[in-house]
């Protein structure tokens, strides 16, 4: 899962996988060499789809291009036949673009004497729905998956004894510790820091994130110490604050300008979230420096609105971003540009880059012809992007606003984790704030994007926003029972576990939506679009159905049934299919080759072809 260590593991295959193959041709031929042979030596190729153009054809080519590799060597190596090579296809997940596309035969890469490893997040697989045979093997072929365990105790105590060997002089960890006259009593006491602080120790078991904590133990103690919880999003702000500071004093420090701390931090975190925004927007991870530039030269005309460092409600603008990025670029080159230097509607690169360097994002070149290359911007990791995008869809759900969460269904489980958290989070900052009557301001706002899907039900955003909206509330924790959901359109929403009982869903449009284990006593279904629901277990009726008014297929082999002004579930049909003489159908349903009609004296009957 996210900071799970997916690009490290390959990294450390490539490395391994190097490491034979450099031992195996240093030596000569008449040398003993029985620990490997040829076939278990393989040449290694890390491809980070990210950075791949159209990664669904000629990917190993582009990528080995863009490690500086021409046409005759990559032909060379295409032809050779002594070793195989090893592709390692890093970030499946990242490329929406992709979708279920097989890169191994929409690539050809049978045409190589190769293996390939992908890496992939769980839920992203898990959200394709397919046999993953079908999406990373070849033709016919199987293939096998392996999931990278979360940290025990044992492994979270040796990576800190790791780091503190390691950057034991440089050590940004606990620096009132220095009284300790050994290394190993310092880890002792960082490991007691980690497993004592509440709910801290589930957390750093998730690699990326156990660097990230060690870098703020002392912010997180002291936290801890005022009575503060610890959480996940408290982790990614508080490691995200340390990036922006270390620029801020920087600057402050080697600046002529006098300017104050708090603005540069605010400009850093709003910089962030602008960048999240535009990579939402454009569906992919990374964005191209010239991106920027585009949006500054088009955007001067429309004299965008005067930035205000101190904005919490700073919120990305869908229809015209540079009236977002305008005002922070020229802010910031106001800061350390000097005025006779500076042009107001000139984009200058070097400045744009001297802003990302106080960001936690990185930098990389991809070559697009022989002689252009694209810079292009990337968060360090791609949780600290989730991170950034929930914290703008919260933002925008606190004023009321649903541009965000009306463009597509938020099926990752960190984003909604992030936005949760955002939603339940102490108001540690504002300790006069009423948080139970600011929750319940959110959830209002939250609940009213459900019901406006009453009002326009064929909207397809106002329907995304809905079903977001109220996955949202589900994954809060909220209970949703006895609430008039009826003609709301909710499509694929995730109410997995929530309780619903008593809840209106009349006429709702409910297809796709996952209800398992939910609790839904006494809800009302009349006339629901329940296509594709997932009830998770159903049960199985035995005794007698009676007052049958409609019959939908709800998923394989199994049908939501309308009698009595109730709705049930029924499992097996065959004790309700007659051989009665067909009379005037009022309802019926096709599957699997045959007609199910219903009746109106209640009898359901089948018949096959034309039968």
């Amino acid at each position: 899962n996210a900071g799970g260590g997916k690009t490290t593991l390959l990294r450390y295959i490539e490395w391994v996988c190097w490491q034979i193959f450099f031992q195996r041709n240093s030596l000569d031929e008449e040398d003993d060499f029985d620990e490997f042979d040829d076939e278990m030596i393989y040449i290694p190729l890390f491809i980070p789809l990210q950075t791949i153009p159209s990664s669904q054809s000629q990917m190993v080519q582009k990528c080995l291009r863009m490690y500086g590799a021409d046409e005759n060597s990559i032909d060379l190596l295409m032809k050779q036949d002594k070793y195989a090579l090893l592709f390692l296809i890093d970030g499946f997940d990242e490329v929406a673009e992709l979708g279920s596309t097989n890169l191994f035969i929409s690539n050809n890469l049978s045409s190589w004497r190769s293996k390939c490893i992908f890496s992939s997040r769980v839920d992203h697989i898990d959200r394709l729905n397919k046999n993953i045979d079908l999406v990373f093997a070849p033709a016919s072929e199987r293939c096998g998956n392996l999931y990278i365990a979360p940290f025990n105790t044992t492994q979270i105590e040796q990576y800190v004894r790791n780091i503190v060997f390691s950057q034991f002089s440089s050590t940004k960890l606990i620096t009132d510790e220095a009284d300790f006259s050994t290394k190993n009593e310092l880890v002792e006491k960082y490991i007691h820091k980690l497993t004592n602080i509440p709910g801290l120790i589930e957390i750093v078991r998730v690699p990326f994130v156990l660097k990230m904590v060690l870098d703020i133990l002392p912010e997180i103690i002291s936290l801890n110490n005022e009575g503060a919880g610890v959480n996940r999003n408290l982790i990614y702000k508080k490691f995200n604050n340390n990036v922006y500071l270390k620029e801020a004093w920087r600057l402050i420090s080697t600046s002529m300008i006098e300017f104050r701390k708090i603005d540069l931090m605010y400009l850093f975190k709003h910089m962030c979230q602008l960048i999240a925004g535009m990579m939402y927007f454009s569906n992919s991870l990374t964005i191209p420096l010239s991106y920027l530039q585009n949006l500054y030269e088009k955007g001067t005309s429309s004299r965008p609105t005067h930035y205000e460092p101190e904005d919490e409600h700073f919120c990305i603008n869908l229809n015209d971003l540079a009236k977002d990025f305008i005002p922070i670029y020229n802010k910031y080159s106001a800061l350390v540009v000097p005025s006779i230097r500076r042009n107001s509607n000139k984009f200058d690169k070097a400045v744009m880059t001297r802003l990302l360097r106080g960001l936690p994002v990185y930098l990389s070149t991809q070559l697009l012809s022989t002689n252009a290359r694209e810079v292009n911007i990337s968060f360090i990791h791609k949780s600290v992007y989730e991170f950034h995008l929930a914290e703008i869809m919260y933002q925008q759900i606190s004023i009321g606003k649903d541009e965000l969460i009306a463009r597509e269904i938020i099926t990752q489980h960190s984003i909604l984790h992030f936005i949760t958290e955002f939603l339940n989070m102490t108001m540690i900052h504002e300790p006069d704030t009423d948080v139970a009557h600011q929750k319940h301001k959110l959830k209002e706002k939250l609940l009213s994007f459900v019901l406006n899907s009453k009002d326009n039900p064929k909207k397809e955003s106002t329907s995304i926003a809905a079903s977001n909206a109220i996955t949202i509330l589900n994954c809060c924790g909220e209970n949703l029972s006895g609430i008039d959901f009826s003609g709301v359109n909710i499509c694929h929403a995730n109410l997995r576990n929530a309780m619903l009982d008593g809840c209106n869903f009349a006429q709702a449009n409910l297809t796709g939506v996952d209800l398992s284990n939910s609790y839904m006593y006494k809800a009302n279904f009349t006339d629901a679009n329940l296509t594709a629901v997932d009830f998770g277990e159903l049960p199985r009726f035995d005794q007698e159905i009676v007052g049958i008014k409609k019959l939908r297929p709800i998923s394989t082999g199994a049908f939501g049934l309308m009698h009595s002004g109730k709705f049930s579930v029924l499992r097996d049909l065959q004790s309700a299919i007659t051989t009665t003489k067909l009379q005037s159908v009022v309802d019926f349903t096709y599957i699997n080759n045959q007609v199910f009609c219903l009746t109106e004296n209640a009898e359901i009957v089948v018949s096959q072809d034309n039968g």
